[in-house]
């Protein structure tokens, strides 16, 4: 469906322009997410994040920001307009971000928490992908001193319905 119409799915290198959605998503729904800043320091490195879009008209509709860590992914954000709703653009985004990413040597895909009580839409849709739920333990970072990138950066705690 989507393929068919007036859309295209491209890349980006504008950084704010996903961070600046995500931050409206996340006050609309009550969510917190990454803060930003950790986002732009990982982001310090261009090979390390890709930025897809889908466009009607020449408008973006739709964005994903996957991050590249070695031969693994992780769809960071995702955000999708009414347009982009309308189109099933994430669905399109996500399908040609798969190739676009195995492409350049990526063989897995982490599609983020899988949260069925407080976003069952989501969860639906990463579902719909054929992903198979993984139960995986806390993340930590550890680190030498504490690096100058993470200085504005306050802790947060997830939580989940898988706990």
């Amino acid at each position: 469906r989507t393929e068919a119409g007036p859309v295209e799915f491209g890349e980006s290198r504008n950084l704010d322009w996903i961070l600046a959605r995500e931050t409206s998503n996340r006050r609309r729904k009550r969510y917190r997410g990454w803060p930003h800043d950790f986002t732009k320091a990982f982001c310090q490195e261009p090979s390390a994040w890709r930025l897809y879009v889908v466009r009607h008209h020449g408008h973006s509709i739709a964005g994903g920001l996957f991050l590249i860590h070695g031969t693994r992914a992780t769809y960071q954000i995702g955000w999708s307009g009414h347009e982009g709703r309308r189109h099933n653009a994430q669905t399109l985004l996500l399908w040609n971000a798969m190739f676009r990413l195995k492409s350049m040597g990526v063989s897995g895909l982490d599609l983020g928490q899988i949260d069925t009580i407080n976003a069952p839409g989501l969860a639906r849709f990463k579902l719909g992908t054929g992903a198979q739920p993984v139960r995986l333990g806390p993340t930590s970072l550890i680190t030498a001193g504490r690096p100058k990138a993470l200085n504005n950066i306050r802790p947060f705690h997830r939580k989940t319905s898988m706990q």
